[in-house]
């Protein structure tokens, strides 16, 4: 029996346009709550800007998926999302812990979107929005997830995109343990 599964877990058009909406924009500060790491936020962030704000998630969907014994399974699968608000709107956080910030106050020059086409020997096929970065006159800021099922977003600062899992660990992430060819297109799309 041929299964075949397709899942975009990407942004949709609209949310294109919000992300590349910043372009040109000051970005004066990035929110979110942290466990771990001041490099990981649980779940969503916000992105300050001069004229607006743009809440960022990365939550989970239940999908179907297919299990080792070629059987169709729900999974849950992990997806950015994001909504442009008023500065006025109050940032809320899904769980309610003390918010960081960073202050930043430069200029947003471009928008590049990491997205990932996953097609894996069992039949399944997936887009994978991996991660997002804002370049400004000086910084790289990335913000990426790692597994499908994360709903981490991980947040790197530098003077280039990084902190993104490499072609080759997501192949390796999704090969069931040798039992699947895996194939991976990697996008970098500027919006």
């Amino acid at each position: 029996m041929n299964i075949n599964v397709n899942v975009n877990a990407g942004f949709t058009e609209d949310m294109l346009k919000t992300l590349s909406s910043m372009k040109g924009k000051t970005l004066k500060a990035i929110s979110g709550v942290s466990f771990h790491s001041l490099s990981e936020f649980y779940s969503d962030m916000r992105l300050t800007l001069g004229q607006f704000a743009i809440d960022v998630s990365c939550k989970s969907h239940v999908e179907p998926l297919i299990s080792y014994d070629n059987k169709i399974i729900n999974e849950e699968v992990s997806y950015f999302s994001c909504m442009k608000k008023k500065l006025t709107d109050v940032y809320a956080p899904s769980v309610h812990q003390k918010t960081v910030s960073f202050l930043i106050n430069e200029p947003i020059s471009e928008v590049v979107l990491v997205r990932d086409d996953v097609s894996v020997s069992n039949g399944e096929h997936y887009i994978i929005d991996r991660a997002f970065t804002i370049k400004t006159t000086d910084k790289a800021y990335t913000f990426s997830r790692r597994e499908i099922i994360d709903e981490s977003i991980y947040f790197t600062s530098s003077n280039k995109i990084e902190g993104i899992q490499s072609v080759k660990e997501v192949k390796n992430s999704w090969d069931g343990e040798g039992r699947y060819s895996v194939d991976v297109n990697r996008q970098f799309i500027f919006l």
